[in-house]
């Protein structure tokens, strides 16, 4: 493949197992698996302004407490709406 033939290009005395640089592109160069975890719906905002994220159901009850508190804690870093998020084309 593409990658080989340029790490023998630029490597020729050397393997590929020889190379940690090479084994570590030839892992940025694999697709990511998928991860097919159960979800759930969460609301951090309100009754009337809800604000809905989805986290991972694998969670154990500390992590899913401490990851919901910190995320109401941030909420302000995500962008809600169009007006949370300007320079952007609001007719998109």
């Amino acid at each position: 493949d593409q990658t080989s033939r340029a790490f023998k290009e630029i490597n020729p005395e050397l393997t590929e197992a020889e190379c940690p640089e090479f084994i570590q592109i030839r892992k940025q160069d694999q697709p990511s698996p998928l991860i097919n975890d159960p979800i759930e719906e969460i609301n951090i905002g309100t009754e009337e302004s809800p604000k809905i994220l989805q986290i991972g159901t694998s969670l154990s009850a500390e992590e899913r407490k401490e990851l919901i508190d910190f995320l109401k804690e941030h909420q302000e870093a995500f962008a809600w709406t169009y007006e949370d998020m300007p320079g952007l084309d609001t007719k998109l």
